[in-house]
């Protein structure tokens, strides 16, 4: 699994969304006999009430010992009517990189959230449960909001390339494509299955954490580490790869993108066994060998379907102002997004944590027109494409930050050039050349990474640098381009 995330009005709600989204992820992923030892153990943690380290669900990120959590989350108080509630002042967490590590509430928050997702789960209630994922006259997968998840085409051709990888005869008649029938049907389900939970689990973050910052008319205390996370807000893009190695899903909100490379049908390289690196070192680069396919438009004003998605769930009479300048409600560039409250929370909510913050009678806590919320949705749309032998080599994340600067055959192109460089051993090139990296410089810098322009960009004050690029985070996968057994058959 391999994310990337891009805040904005502050790096609070980044921060925790990719610290606690993989177990929100992994958990609608665990089969029931999983859930329930994983339920057991967060039950055994919560009754003992001691120092843990958790949890079963993302076993990369608890793995380092000397990974710890201190302090207490900040709360406000009025009137001195509650105290805080006691959270644990040190606990096993994983790092947390340059802004430190969430509150000890927010983590006993985590593991309530997570043992009530399990047992959800594992009763099939699950609470806004986003089951209902349709398909179009092509028998394409498409979700609720009518985009398309997995084309039937590519499912069959998926199927047909494993067949061919045994070597089973293969003839395309329509007697041929229908004995693929009990395949195509197992793919499918999995498909539906995997995908809706990806749906689910992005969506049940952004509620959980949502619900905990919002008070009450009745409440007296704020705890400002929530409303940090809630107030601001961020975009992200998931890859998941499941362990055949032969599918990929991606699941995008808001304006970050995906990009897959692979090599073109017929091209010199395609021709060549994907396994023998020795091989293609030894052929020169081409960028005409090469293609980038965008996986999931950004959602922002320049996404026509977003847009429309958007309009149709507002009254008619709003459409005029949903989108002003680009933006949503005039303020937000993208249209879908965890946290940002401002845009989701109804108005009555917001006035009351105005009032308990003692804002002025005039902070917008809210946008004008503000009328039939929520404006923005955390639910992400993901795609499914088949991983080919030969054919797919390498997956570039990365915020909008780098496709406002470079197109994705670009930085595809980037990529590949890197691959060659290294004669298609990328692992070697050392922490000062990476792929990502020369993505970057390439980004700053034009074809010819020139020092002088990235010199420019990164001497600029953070005040001044802004109006010339934005933040860029970028993650380079390589992906297997050789397979050598059958999985989608069995």
């Amino acid at each position: 699994m391999f994310s990337v995330f891009d805040g904005h009005g502050g790096p609070a709600c980044a921060h925790a969304i990719n610290l606690l989204h993989p177990d929100y992820l992994v958990a609608g992923l665990l089969p029931p006999g999983i859930s329930e030892q994983v339920l057991s153990d967060l039950r055994s943690i919560e009754e003992s009430l001691t120092t843990f380290s958790v949890c079963g669900l993302s076993d990369a990120l608890w793995s380092r010992p000397e990974a710890t959590v201190t302090g207490e989350s900040e709360h406000i108080k009025y009137q001195n009517l509650i105290k805080p509630p006691v959270t644990y002042n040190s606990c096993q967490w994983p790092p947390w990189g340059p802004w430190g590590p969430l509150p000890g509430s927010i983590h006993d928050l985590h593991v309530a959230n997570m043992r009530k997702l399990l047992v959800e789960s594992l009763s099939c209630s699950l609470a806004d449960d986003d089951s209902y994922l349709d398909h179009n006259d092509y028998g394409d997968i498409c979700d609720p909001e009518g985009f398309t998840i997995a084309s039937f085409r590519s499912i069959q051709d998926a199927i047909i390339s494993a067949r061919h990888e045994l070597s089973v005869q293969y003839t395309a008649d329509v007697e041929a494509i229908d004995m693929l029938g009990p395949e195509v049907n197992r793919l499918y389900d999995r498909i539906v299955e995997v995908s809706r939970n990806l749906r689910n689990s992005f969506k049940r973050l952004d509620i959980d954490l949502s619900h905990a910052a919002q008070p009450s008319q009745h409440s007296a205390t704020l705890d400002k580490a929530l409303l940090r996370i809630v107030f601001s807000g961020c975009v992200a893009t998931t890859a998941f790869i499941p362990n055949n190695c032969r599918e990929l899903y991606v699941a995008q909100v808001g304006d970050c993108g995906a990009v897959l490379g692979s090599l073109v049908s017929g091209s010199t390289h395609a021709n060549r066994a994907p396994h023998d690196h020795r091989s293609t070192a030894l052929l020169e680069y081409s960028s005409s060998d090469w293609k980038a396919e965008l996986l999931i438009e950004s959602h922002n004003a320049e996404n026509a379907a977003d847009v429309q998605r958007l309009r149709s769930s507002h009254p008619v009479h709003e459409s005029a102002f949903v989108i002003r300048d680009d933006r949503l409600l005039g303020e937000l560039m993208p249209l879908r997004a965890f946290g940002d409250i401002r845009f989701k929370w109804p108005s009555e909510e917001l006035k009351h944590v105005a009032r308990l913050l003692d804002l002025p009678p005039n902070y917008p806590i809210m946008p004008a027109f503000y009328t039939t919320p929520p404006y923005l949705s955390s639910t992400p749309q993901v795609v499914w494409r088949p991983l080919v032998p030969s054919r797919d080599y390498l997956l570039i994340l990365a915020t909008d930050g780098l496709w406002d600067m470079i197109t994705p055959k670009e930085a595809v192109d980037v990529v590949a050039r890197h691959w060659f460089d290294y004669r298609c051993y990328p692992s070697v090139c050392g922490p000062g050349d990476t792929a990502a990296t020369r993505l970057i410089r390439t980004a700053l810098g034009g074809d010819t990474m020139d020092p002088q322009r990235i010199s420019v960009h990164f001497s600029m004050p953070a005040t001044v640098a802004r109006y010339y690029r934005d933040d860029i985070t970028v993650l380079v996968v390589y992906l297997p381009t050789a397979f050598r057994e059958n999985h989608f058959l069995s």
